[in-house]
């Protein structure tokens, strides 16, 4: 219960301090125009370029201008709008081009222009404004039990070229943890892209059930280290490989372990297919994503162990978000995962997205199914973002430490902040009962956590 009430307060605090922060920050910028949202729109953006040929015709396009970009490298800008340049404009494909930019999550606005030139061809102009991609956040937790420091640094258009840097660490009297990583989605402009990612922690962590009745307590040190390579096949197919190790130490000494598993070491390869075919309006975002995650394990232990040498694991997420009377959003989400993980190395699903039904950290598992069901209303906008609530119901099943099926499903309720100008695609909350159990779940996610 512990380790569930300090996740719930560590993000709760990085929500309050980011939401702060934008605040602040965006109510001493000018205000975009009113029409702004429907500058993402496909019928607009069509019917702004179908208008301007009705007046001039058909026109071959000379060059593309873009203006407003500060930190943003040009020609990041214009691999999004693509080479048309010397193509027919009907050949362009506007909205196309602004899904695109709007998908790099660092732009708060994009406006396409067309302008005739002196030689009766076409001047696209592409306009933009930044998002604040450079974020600091600073951490103070205090829960009565132990008080937490910390600090993370998230930069997501590193270089001017939408590469991601975040680095940061925590620091309390019962835990430490140090992480960071990088995301390169575009290796020198071509389809290859590759991410680094590592993590240490030493930290003291509980095991329940969905009854949030403690069986499993222990102190363990873990370093999870990886590297992924991908090509992308198309513009929303991208296959990776990944290879990386984890290991994770338990503390024989620590006074107030309870049932504590053995320790783990292993190194892990595997293969994803990543397929992202989402379209991208001013906030929300719609339509087709998914993974899929195949690794072999391979355990690295004392010889003379009994524990399984070699094992595979499988991992899958999928979306499908429609768009409802113009500016609602049904979204249907799955998650699921089958392996054979020694207990050290099981997720942690409790609180993760259709998994909210279920208490926070304290459930492990390796064989799990989680479904979620949602509907997202908008019902306000602000000069510095966007507020919606959704309704949303879950429903799944998991294999608990005895190896037994236990199911859960339940209703819940949330509500979403999303912000223009910085790069955190949405502040939430959320609460949902468990009618399994007839308990009640809170959570807070920042960002990339939704």
């Amino acid at each position: 219960m512990i380790s569930a009430i300090r996740k719930t307060l560590t993000v709760m605090t990085l929500s309050a301090i980011i939401a702060v922060c934008s605040i602040q920050y965006t109510f001493s910028q000018p205000e975009l125009p009113d029409k702004s949202s429907l500058l993402y729109e496909k019928e607009y953006l069509d019917k702004q370029k179908s208008d301007f040929i009705s007046d001039n015709g058909n026109l071959v396009i000379s060059s593309v201008i873009v203006t407003g970009n500060i930190k943003t490298r040009e020609s990041l800008i214009l691999r999004a709008v693509g080479n048309i340049e010397g193509k027919f404009l009907t050949d362009f494909s506007p909205y196309d081009a602004v899904n695109r930019l709007n998908g790099r999550g660092i732009f708060s606005y994009i406006n396409i222009t067309y302008m005739k030139d002196e030689n009766n061809e076409v001047i696209i102009g592409v306009h933009v404004k930044e998002k604040v991609t450079l974020i600091p956040i600073p951490m103070y937790i205090d829960n009565g039990h132990s008080t937490t420091y910390g600090l993370f640094v998230m930069e997501n258009n590193f270089l001017g070229l939408n590469k991601r840097i975040f680095i940061g660490g925590m620091y309390s009297t019962l835990s430490k943890s140090f992480m960071g990583g990088y995301t390169d989605d575009s290796f020198l402009g071509s389809n290859f892209n590759y991410n680094i990612f590592s993590s240490y922690a030493n930290s003291e962590i509980e095991t329940g059930d969905q009854e949030e009745r403690l069986f499993q307590k222990y102190r363990s040190e873990s370093i999870n280290l990886s590297m992924g390579f991908g090509y992308y096949i198309s513009r929303y197919v991208n296959l990776r490989i990944i290879n990386g190790y984890r290991s994770s130490e338990i503390d024989g000494e620590y006074k107030e372990n309870l049932n504590e598993p053995g320790s783990g070491e292993k190194i892990f390869s595997g293969c994803q297919i990543v397929i992202n075919r989402m379209r991208y309006n001013e906030f929300l975002n719609f339509g087709i994503r998914g993974k899929v995650d195949i690794s072999e394990n391979f355990t690295l232990e004392d010889p003379d162990s009994e524990t399984d040498k070699h094992y595979t694991t499988s991992k899958i997420t999928a979306e499908y978000s429609h768009k409802i009377l113009k500016s609602n959003k049904l979204r249907f989400f799955i998650s699921g995962a089958a392996g054979d993980q020694p207990v050290i190395f099981q997720d942690r699903i409790g609180s993760r997205e259709g998994f909210q039904t279920l208490p926070g950290d304290i459930i492990a598992s390796d064989w799990y199914l989680g479904s979620k069901t949602s509907y997202e209303i908008p019902v306000t906008k602000f000069s510095w973002g966007f507020a919606t609530v959704l309704a949303f119901w879950e429903q799944g099943t998991f294999k608990n430490a005895a190896d037994e099926n236990m199911a859960y499903y339940g209703p819940g309720a949330g509500l979403r902040l999303y912000l223009k100008r910085v790069a955190i695609p949405a502040i939430g909350f959320n609460y949902a009962r468990n009618m399994k159990t007839g308990l009640n779940q809170l959570s807070f996610s920042v960002g990339f956590g939704i």
